[in-house]
């Protein structure tokens, strides 16, 4: 059985070096400031107040805001788009590489100039 009384809140308390250390990941986009909030267990406006205290940013008169679609995020989505644009990219080269290959051989097989000249005349319908 509890015993009735107030609750006492304890107050976490951090090394400068501590601090110091969640705004250099910050800085060097190691971590969003979500993602140091989680990882942590701190809250909003104490990353907030830390990086206006020690930020490099702040010294030279940049205002620090993040917004909710965080910029580790959108460096994941692009990394994604362009891996897709890789992987069509290589698709239509092989494609054009086989097509290459087969004019070729047809250019061979029949003794005909199946690419277009442009010296070829038009022909008469």
């Amino acid at each position: 059985m509890k015993k009735p009384g107030k609750k006492l809140h304890t107050r976490k308390v951090y090394s400068v070096a501590f601090r110091k250390a969640r705004v250099a990941e910050y800085e060097s986009g190691q971590l969003t400031i979500s993602q140091i909030i989680k990882q942590y267990g701190l809250g909003h406006y104490t990353v907030y107040r830390w990086i206006h205290q020690y930020s490099l940013y702040n010294k030279k008169g940049y205002k620090v805001v993040e917004h909710s679609e965080s910029a580790g995020k959108r460096i994941e989505l692009l990394e994604k788009k362009l891996a897709e644009a890789e992987r069509l990219i290589g698709q239509k080269q092989i494609i054009i590489d086989y097509q290459t290959q087969l004019i070729k051989l047809a250019e061979e097989t029949y003794g005909i100039d199946i690419e277009k000249n442009s010296n070829t005349p038009q022909s008469s319908k």
